[in-house]
């Protein structure tokens, strides 16, 4: 999953990447963040990824701006299919999310 994180102190806001096999327990990339604001024409935001593969390519569609007057839409191109590239993001293991709801295991 893709989402949206906004680290204190700074006022930016990056794209990261975290994922799960049962929807309990989850694990960030330890390479995050995916889209980062970075380029003066950029602001401080960058968001709402869109990604699709086309001619073994990934392609990421993303918003850039200032959260509160203006944007721009971005692309950036990974070489390789959707697959690969988000495996890319687990070269190493995963880190896990202490935030990551615990379920009791009965009474």
């Amino acid at each position: 999953m893709l989402y949206l994180e906004q680290r204190k102190p700074r006022w930016l806001f990056e794209t990261y990447i975290t994922r799960s096999k049962d929807l309990k327990q989850w694990f960030t990339s330890p390479a995050n963040p995916v889209l980062q604001a970075q380029d003066l024409d950029e602001g401080i935001n960058a968001s709402d990824p869109e990604v699709i593969e086309y001619k073994n390519n990934t392609y990421i569609y993303f918003a850039v701006g200032d959260q509160r007057t203006w944007m721009n839409v971005k692309r950036a191109r990974f070489p390789g299919a959707i697959s690969q590239f988000f495996k890319a993001w687990y070269k190493q293991p995963g880190i896990p999310d202490p935030g990551t709801l615990k379920i009791p295991s009965g009474p």
